[in-house]
Formats: structure tokens, sequence, C-alpha cells
């Protein structure tokens, strides 16, 4: 019975083993793909798992001052960017991610005459503007991106949706990386003659491609340009990536 009662014990505690084995695993391998991507240490904030599906995890990653939502394959190699498109037949499943959505977009969220005021100051060579075919379009998206930022580009894939009613002025920021900076700065030189929305796109789908590099001739490009508008963000109270805000033209 004794010795019974030690394989139990025995089984116990490798169950218990395996399980904080996993767990280290899973995060230090998260961990170790988003460094790959962002070119910097990040911070895991909340892992959840889904019970819909016991293949992915919802987490909540820091980097910097930036709180990203983020799906995470449970063997921590495969990210993907959360957006308001979820659906799962658990609800559990689909309130946790309303909520982390809505934590990480309204959190210290400035009010919308703050955000009116803010837009409007930023001088129109700051941002990269996307006009709309529609010449009669009354609104102004704006939206805070990131090259590095997973969600920003997802949200860049479908800009041409936002496009039918909206003209596109995107403020380029970077948050999330040490070379985001680089992409950003990069892409404002790059698109500085370009004249259509096919030019602009072009270069922008090609920068913010997951895993892309910074050339050569563009790895000590003048950043200044870049730090200033971050901080111009960072004071606005703008706290998450991307950030959207429509406006009346």
């Amino acid at each position: 019975m004794k010795k019974f009662e030690k394989i139990l014990q025995y089984m116990a505690f490798l169950a218990l083993f395996s399980t904080l084995c996993f767990g280290a695993s899973f995060e230090e391998t998260l961990k170790e793909t988003l460094k790959k991507s962002a070119k910097q240490d990040v911070k895991i904030i909340k892992i959840q798992n889904l019970t819909s599906t016991p293949d992915v995890k919802l987490v909540l990653i820091a980097v910097g001052d930036m709180q990203i939502p983020i799906f995470a394959s449970k063997d921590g190699k495969v990210v993907i960017g959360v957006s308001n498109v979820f659906f799962a037949d658990k609800s559990e499943d689909m309130g946790a991610v309303s909520n982390l959505i809505k934590q990480t977009d309204t959190s210290s969220k400035p009010d919308n005459a703050t955000l009116e005021t803010f837009f409007k100051k930023i001088a129109k060579d700051e941002y990269i503007i996307l006009h709309s075919p529609n010449k009669n379009v009354k609104k102004i998206t704006y939206i805070v991106s990131d090259p590095n930022c997973p969600s920003c580009q997802k949200e860049l894939q479908g800009v041409e949706k936002r496009l039918v009613d909206s003209d596109v002025y995107m403020l380029i920021v970077g948050f999330v990386g040490q070379d985001s900076p680089l992409k950003a700065s990069m892409i404002r030189d790059r698109l500085l003659d370009a004249k259509d929305n096919k030019q602009k796109l072009s270069v922008l789908r090609e920068v913010y491609t997951p895993h892309s590099k910074v050339p050569t001739n563009y790895l000590n490009i003048d950043t200044k340009d870049t730090m200033k508008i971050n901080q111009k963000v960072v004071d606005a109270g703008i706290k998450s990536v991307p950030f959207i805000y429509e406006s009346k033209k």
C-alpha cells in the first residue's frame, strides 16, 4: 500500500514538474520569438488560455511604454496580432479578447477634443497621406502606426476598405523594436517624391512585412524626425498602436 502511495506521489510530482516546465518553455520561446521581430526585450504581462482551443493563447505584452494584445501558438513560435474580427464558440473567449482590446485601446485614452487638436496640429509633411479615390469624402482617418507592430501590419493590409469613404493620414512611429525608428524615418525618406497611393502602399507594405530588414544604406539614417513624433504621441496620451481616430474634414 505504501509503495502504491509513493508511486502516486511520484506521478503527481512528474505531472506538476511537466506543467511547470511547459509553462516556462512557452514563455521563454514566446519571448525569443518576439525578440527576433522586435529586436529588443519584450515583457509578458498576462497569459490567458482560450477555452475554445488549447492550441492558441491570448497574451498581453509590453514593449517600452506600449501594451499590445497578441495571439500566440501553444509552443510560442507563432504570433498573430489581435483584432476586433474574432469569433469563437465560447462566449468567454470572445469577451476576454474584447476586454483586452478595450484595455489597450482606452487605457488613459485622451478625449476627442484633445485628439482633434493633436492630429490637426501635426504638420502635413509628417503624415503619410493616402487619398480616397472618392474626391467627395468628408472624413479623415488618422492612424498612429509602427512598422514592427503585428496589429499595425494587419491594419495596413486592409487599408483600402478605409479609403472607400475616407482619406487616411498615417503617423508612423518607432516604438516596437530597436529598428522601428529607422524604419519609420526610412519610410518618410523613401516617400518624399511618391505621387500616388500605389507608390506609397508599395513602400509601406514592403517595410511592414514581418521580419523585414533595414537596408544597409539606411542603417545610419537620422531618426530625429521619428523621435520627435514619438514624443508628441506620448505627450498626447496615446499608449497603444495601431491607434485610430476618425475626424470630419
